[in-house]
């Protein structure tokens, strides 16, 4: 897990990067989503 610098604060981090490359995820296989019974309530 990477922290914000000392000194620094989470808004600056996220503003200023680090960024992902262009090509981030591009080809990410996800697969199908399965069939699931619903959740109870209570």
């Amino acid at each position: 897990m990477t922290n914000a610098s000392v000194g620094a604060d989470w808004d600056s981090w996220f503003e200023h990067g680090p960024w992902a490359e262009s090509d981030f995820l591009a080809d990410r296989d996800q697969g199908t989503a399965e069939d699931r019974e619903p959740l109870g309530v209570g």
